[in-house]
């Protein structure tokens, strides 16, 4: 069972993560995803590709979505969890 200090642990790493991508994170709407910019994401949140954070990458994903956050921040933590 996951308490409810793992849970805002886990937010806060999701805030402090989403922080630390910020500045690569392109807002504009647009439908094109650079690459260069993917990559850079990935490897900020590599540290996620583990079967013991896969829980935090896919709160991290959720918590992306509902942010309405860029798309390549979003497909980089699709690529972490796959």
């Amino acid at each position: 069972m996951i308490s409810g200090n793992e849970i805002d642990d886990a937010k806060k790493r999701v805030r402090d993560m989403q922080e630390r991508t910020k500045q690569y994170s392109d807002r504009a709407e647009t439908d094109e995803i650079d690459v260069d910019q993917l990559k850079t994401m990935i490897d900020l949140l590599s540290s996620l590709k583990s079967k013991k954070t896969t829980p935090l990458a896919l709160f991290a994903l959720i918590s992306a979505i509902q942010d309405g956050c860029d798309k390549t921040l979003i497909l980089a933590l699709l690529y972490i969890l796959l």
